[in-house]
């Protein structure tokens, strides 16, 4: 048992879990290199499309000129996805 009395393989199958959506996140936060995340289109039904693009070690500088320029080649300041997270209803998804 861990400190928060989860058994071993509990644990094991709630980080792979995790890893399975966001793959490259923790690895940014463990080595300090910045990263970000940016609309860069959109799916048919208005959804927006990201990618995660992470820098070398002490270059947020040259991320935020990426997210400048790709806001200036398509802005999407004001675009909104036609719904919003609240709308949606978890565990009617799980019914």
């Amino acid at each position: 048992m861990d400190p928060r009395g989860l058994p071993r393989r509990h644990r094991r199958k709630s980080a792979d879990h995790t890893w399975s959506f966001i793959p490259y996140t923790p690895l940014g936060n463990f080595t300090g290199h910045p990263a970000i995340s940016l609309p860069v289109a959109k799916f048919a039904d208005g959804m927006p499309l990201g990618a995660h693009f992470m820098g070398a070690y002490d270059s947020e500088v040259t991320l935020l000129q990426v997210a400048a320029q790709l806001e200036q080649a398509q802005p999407w300041f004001d675009d909104h996805p036609p719904f919003h997270v609240t709308a949606f209803d978890a565990h009617a998804a799980n019914r």
